[in-house]
């Protein structure tokens, strides 16, 4: 049996990513049926979308390997025929779509809030000025540099 341990995201769709070479060596028999791939949860196939996640569940199934989810101790099988890992891999996507925008919504207000501080006269958010310039030690200002 082989094991194989990835961090799954869009990217590793690509033609030389983890996820993909695993897909390949799958497609080609180099992967026997009754394996199992091992992501740390669902979420981690949600990156790309509910859809294309239970595609690639799907996929993966179809090869006759089974998905062990670290984060919930359990082992999505391919063989279910009660379709009861389908259930649980389209609950974990949801869950991670929600769950991504919350953080994509706190990352956005985080950087508003810093944003609206640097124009107010607070803390600038970055050192990078023109050549001129540098940033003040109190952080709030650029100062021209004597030449």
């Amino acid at each position: 049996m082989i094991g194989a341990y990835l961090r799954i995201s869009g990217a590793n769709r690509l033609e030389n990513a983890g996820l993909e070479q695993f897909l390949q060596a799958c497609r080609v028999g180099r992967v026997a049926p009754g394996s199992l791939l091992v992501v740390e949860a669902p979420d981690r196939l949600s990156r790309l979308g509910i859809r294309e996640g239970q595609k690639l569940v799907n996929e993966i199934f179809s090869h006759g390997v089974d998905i062990g989810l670290v984060r919930f101790g359990l082992v999505l099988y391919a063989d279910d025929g009660n379709n009861l890992s389908d259930l649980i891999a389209t609950i974990g996507f949801y869950l991670g779509v929600l769950e991504s925008d919350q953080k994509s919504e706190r990352i956005r207000k985080s950087i508003e809030k810093s944003r609206d501080t640097a124009v107010s006269g607070g803390e600038k958010r970055t050192q990078v000025a023109p050549a001129w310039l540098k940033l003040s030690e109190d952080r709030k200002e650029f100062i021209p540099i004597p030449g």
